[in-house]
């Protein structure tokens, strides 16, 4: 074991190893020292005084945007009405916003966005309600440190909804019509005769129908169609236009048939229904008068004409309305014809054709200043029964009596007319015979052929009893 100076020894040396020599500073090196513990110490004083400093940055106009998709309101399938966009289309802002240098130092008004919190206080109901304003980067971070010239706004809201209206008006002021044309409107038609219109309900409820405007300009003598009609009006109950600018329409593309009416304005005449052989109808038509809101005579027997305007769609009516002279609106018997009253006369139109002068009747009479009656009593025993069926035996309930017979005419024809030189007969060929049994017929009268002027009024009948034949 080593002794205890040889030990020392040792350890001397070993320290002398690891122990650096002693080194004296020069003046260069303490002095280089000293000025960067100042650099040192300057640097940070600059970073306390200016970056980490609390910054505020003054932004000034910026655009207010106010999208609601996806949002809490739209959720709620609310939306902003148009008067609320047209508020809010050109708002702006101003604000600051704090924080250190180092984070907002660069920060411009370009740099932010200002919006409309649709998802904060947002209710599901429509009406007023006050809003947020927030800021966020353009790169979306949302900034929470900051003050707004305006912080809140007062929008309205409601919700939209698509509702059904009716396609029912058309308005044509550019088509020109002849003067025997008009047009049909009640039966004008739309295609489609509904459209479905999304909007505002406060809005919708504006909203009663649909006027198609026809812009074309032409002159319209027949029925027509147009086709893709473009221009349309949205009117209320009353007839007024209804802004339309808040409204979606499902379509805007609209046909419209418009009927046009044929006129033509002609006189009324009547016919005499199956006059006697030899029977001078002008004795009657001469001096039968229509009493309307006036008298009036036919044409062709004074100037005092009822006229009556008859309407058609139909082209080929048309014609038959340009060949027309006058308008016959019914034919009469002579046995209607008496001297003291009056035969209505319903103004029944064909099919196809209609009245626009909306004569629903008028009432015949006789001009019967010089005219007479002459009683007379036939014989049933001189009746004549003709064109019997032979299956059938007939006879007059009342062989042994007579039948009164009532003539009409000017006293001068009346006079030719006696019992002795008229005829009658019954026509057996009009009885429809289902059973045995007792048929009322008419009775015809023939008069002597020097009379022309002279008819039976009121008709007289027969009563024929009919059995089976048993031959």
């Amino acid at each position: 074991m080593p002794d205890r100076k040889t030990l020392s020894a040792i350890q001397k040396r070993v320290a002398a190893m690891h122990l650096p020599k002693p080194h004296k500073l020069s003046r260069i090196d303490i002095i280089t020292l000293i000025a960067s513990f100042l650099f040192a110490l300057l640097l940070w004083t600059y970073i306390a005084a200016n970056v980490m400093q609390e910054y505020t940055v003054q932004l000034n106009s910026i655009p207010l945007i106010f999208d609601i998709t996806n949002s809490r309101a739209a959720s709620y399938n609310l939306n902003l009405t148009p008067e609320s966009q047209d508020t809010l289309e050109n708002m702006t802002v101003d604000g600051t916003v704090s924080g250190s240098r180092s984070m907002y130092g660069a920060l411009k008004s370009s740099d932010v966005v200002a919006y409309v919190d649709f998802n904060s206080t947002v209710a599901a109901t429509i009406g007023t309600q006050t809003l947020p304003i927030k800021l966020r980067t353009v790169s979306g971070e949302e900034l929470t440190n900051f003050k707004l010239s305006t912080s809140s706004v007062t929008v309205d809201m409601d919700r939209y909804e698509w509702r059904s209206f009716p396609v029912n008006e058309a308005s044509y002021p550019f088509l020109i019509r002849d003067e025997e044309t008009r047009i049909n409107e009640s039966d004008i038609s739309f295609e489609p005769a509904t459209v479905q219109i999304y909007g505002p309900s406060r809005r919708l409820t504006q909203i009663d129908h649909l006027c198609v405007n026809i812009v074309n300009s032409e002159d319209l003598t027949q029925t027509k169609t147009f086709s893709d009609c473009t221009n349309y009006t949205l009117k209320d109950s009353d007839g007024n236009e209804v802004d339309a600018s808040p409204f979606s329409l499902q379509t805007t593309r609209y046909s419209v048939r418009i009927p046009v009416f044929y006129t033509k304005e002609l006189p009324v005449t009547i016919n005499i229904a199956n006059p006697p052989t030899g029977f001078d109808t002008e004795t009657i038509m001469k001096r039968i008068r229509i009493n309307a809101n006036d008298v009036y005579t036919l044409p062709g027997y004074g100037d005092n004409n009822l006229r009556i305007t008859i309407e058609t769609t139909d082209p080929d009516n048309k014609a038959t309305l340009d060949a027309l002279e006058t308008w016959t609106i019914e034919s009469l018997a002579l046995s209607q014809l008496t001297l003291n009253e009056s035969v209505k006369v319903p103004v029944i139109m064909p099919e196809g054709f209609s009245d626009s002068s909306h004569i629903d009747f008028v009432n015949i009479t006789l001009d019967s200043s010089d005219l007479g009656t002459k009683r007379l009593w036939i014989k049933n025993s001189d009746i004549l029964l003709i064109n019997p069926n032979q299956r059938y035996n007939y006879a007059l309930e009342s062989p042994g009596g007579n039948t009164l017979v009532t003539l009409i005419g000017t006293q001068e024809e009346l006079d030719k007319v006696d019992e002795e030189n008229i005829k009658s007969s019954v026509n057996l060929v009009n009885i429809s015979i289902s059973t045995e049994g007792v048929y009322s017929q008419r009775l015809t009268i023939k008069l002597p052929e020097t009379v022309s002027g002279v008819w039976v009024s009121p008709e007289s009948t027969v009563s024929i009893q009919v059995s089976v034949s048993n031959t």
